[in-house]
């Protein structure tokens, strides 16, 4: 029980010193794996088997997440995500709340496909100006931007191999994705329309008519693409769910339709297609370095608390805070990814959360395909590198990054959990 205790306590410190000191969550995490592994005391053939195999198991994963920020990178590349942005935007007006509900449910919808800091850079530049050119307050259209990058990536295909490997292990697949697709298709559309409503609601308050606010950063004059380019981020997704082609030959084929739909409107040549792919592949491995540093950290800490001599001593201090069935398990998932998802937080999946999951893994009591859909990944995190672009770039207080989001993200997250509740077919 002391043991127990002890390892409880560091727990609360890795995960206070994430929340409250800001603590680079690869390092703390680490600290983390390596303390649970040394404190029961397993044998040092154990330890060092224990690091060497959780920092590599994963590896497989890190390969899929950078095809899909690839792909966003040649969306972002060919002009294909800026051609559909201001296409919609012009279809809107200058009405604020009407370009602000156009631009988060745009900005979602790319997001389904489009994962990298470096997409998500390259697009707020693009929208974030809009919005503020309409007199939306900085605060505000952080939140219009932020919320839906959420939203999408909860959906996307890359991103489910950024998380999933947590729920899953190495059991993780694309059918397990499309199993789950049904539900998480609902809870995506219905997170959009609350996001929208909020937003909407927002501006009118916010927003006086005859203010006008403008920022520098607004991407150069451009060429819009094709019409019949804008399908290309629905390329991947309809070649993995109706032609059944694995993930990786998805992403390629999408990158390959955009480069090779603009191509001729773009006046490239063949020689500066192929520049265009390799700068979209090499530019796209920056922003998966802190991704594969917290997948080595938190992969050591998964596979700690699976040896038995962690999780005898941590399994029953835990129990007490672990949900045992579906009704629990429902209110445990939304709570504390709304409440405790920040900061890599307990209710971060890639960061303290995967102990957590860890241990509900070894209790046996949860499928973890429920929890998976009722634990909605936060990433709204002020710790993710596009939240802090947003900040820096919009000159916002980063106390004001919760003034907005976390209201309506919790709303979302509660009622993610009551659509998963009623409609997951998965039963225990």
């Amino acid at each position: 029980m002391i043991i127990g205790i002890l390892m409880l306590i560091v727990f609360l410190i890795a995960a206070v010193s994430m929340i409250k000191y800001k603590q680079s969550p690869v390092l703390v995490i680490l600290l983390l794996a390596l303390a649970w592994l040394v404190i029961p005391l397993p044998t040092a053939v154990k330890i060092l088997d224990t690091i060497q195999t959780g920092a590599t198991a994963w590896a497989s994963t890190i390969v899929i997440i950078a095809f899909g920020a690839f792909l966003g990178e040649v969306l972002v590349k060919t002009g294909i995500a800026e051609s559909i942005i201001r296409s919609a935007v012009e279809l809107a007006g200058d009405r604020p709340e009407i370009v602000g509900a156009v631009s988060l449910v745009v900005v979602a919808l790319l997001f389904t496909v489009i994962y990298g800091v470096g997409a998500a850079i390259a697009i707020g530049v693009i929208v974030l100006p809009i919005l503020m050119s309409v007199g939306i307050p900085p605060a505000i259209a952080n939140m219009i931007y932020l919320l839906p990058i959420a939203l999408g990536i909860y959906y996307n295909m890359a991103y489910f191999f950024v998380d999933g490997p947590v729920f899953f292990g190495k059991d993780i697949s694309i059918e397990i994705y499309k199993e789950l697709y049904p539900v998480v298709l609902t809870q995506f559309v219905v997170g959009l329309i609350i996001a929208v409503t909020a937003a909407v609601i927002l501006v009118r308050v916010n927003v006086k008519k005859t203010s006008s606010v403008t920022v520098g950063g607004a991407s150069k004059a451009f060429q819009k693409t094709p019409i019949y380019s804008y399908i290309s981020p629905a390329i991947p997704v309809l070649l993995v769910f109706i032609f059944n082609w694995p993930v990786i030959p998805a992403f390629l084929g999408g990158a390959l339709y955009a480069i090779l739909s603009t191509r001729f409107a773009a006046k490239r040549k063949l020689s500066d297609d192929i520049d265009l792919f390799l700068k979209a592949w090499t530019d796209a491995f920056p922003a998966l370095a802190v991704i594969a540093a917290l997948w080595i950290s938190c992969g050591i800490l998964i596979y700690a608390t699976r040896l038995p001599e962690v999780s005898a001593q941590v399994g029953p201090i835990f129990k007490y805070i672990l949900p045992y069935n579906k009704l629990t398990a429902t209110i445990f998932g939304a709570l504390l990814a709304s409440l405790a998802g920040y900061y890599r937080g307990p209710g971060a999946p890639v960061g303290t959360g995967a102990a957590l999951i860890a241990l509900l893994i070894s209790g046996g009591v949860v499928p973890m395909k429920y929890l998976w859909i009722v634990f909605p990944r936060s990433a709204l995190d002020p710790t993710t590198s596009w939240d802090i672009w947003v900040n820096q770039y919009t000159q916002t207080n980063p106390r004001d990054h919760f003034k907005y989001i976390v209201p309506t993200y919790f709303i979302i997250c509660v009622v993610w959990a009551i659509i998963a509740y009623f409609l997951s077919p998965i039963s225990f």
